[in-house]
């Protein structure tokens, strides 16, 4: 989330969200939408993995994503028939295609998640730079911290570490 409201701010191209939520049945639907899930419906791949139990409901989200996902990589549009119009991500409104059995566009789906990731209090490791000396606790290499595209360090302080501990368990999204 942070990352495509940076993006979207340095205004060099536009940038899109997505939340691919459907549910697996797999292992009685207890995986729900695991990491990569979409990766064999922008194939259309489905038949070559097992992770959709082999769901009716599969092979439609599987035509409508692969055809976005091609029309996306050939023209640079991502609009086509099978989707509603899918906005720019901008800070404004955290436009995000929702994709499952319906495809829909929804303004800022995660909010308490996106408040959770702006607490996070994410400093440069050289604080020569920062306003305030912040001891880093745990350091994340490749998060850049300067808004480029390269890689950079961040951290975490003791007060983000602490909001992570007081919030543990309250956003299943993070």
């Amino acid at each position: 989330m942070l990352l495509a409201e940076r993006r979207a701010a340095r205004g060099k191209a536009p940038v899109y969200m997505y939340s691919f939520n459907w549910r697996t049945p797999v292992f009685d639907g207890k995986l729900m939408a695991p990491h990569a899930l979409d990766v064999p419906f922008a194939f259309d791949t489905l038949d070559a993995v097992g992770i959709t139990g082999y769901s009716p409901a599969a092979p439609p989200i599987a035509a409508a994503e692969s055809s976005t996902w091609a029309s996306f990589a050939g023209t640079g549009m991502r609009d086509n028939k099978a989707i509603p119009h899918w906005p720019p991500y901008m800070a404004a409104d955290r436009a995000t295609m929702m994709i499952g059995t319906e495809w829909r566009v929804q303004n800022d789906p995660q909010h308490e998640a996106w408040l959770w990731w702006t607490k996070m209090a994410l400093v440069e490791k050289d604080s020569a730079h920062s306003a305030q000396s912040v001891t880093p606790v745990w350091s994340v290499p490749w998060l850049p911290s300067d808004g480029s595209d390269a890689p950079g360090a961040a951290a975490f302080t003791e007060e983000s570490l602490r909001f992570l501990d007081d919030n543990r368990g309250r956003h299943d999204t993070c």
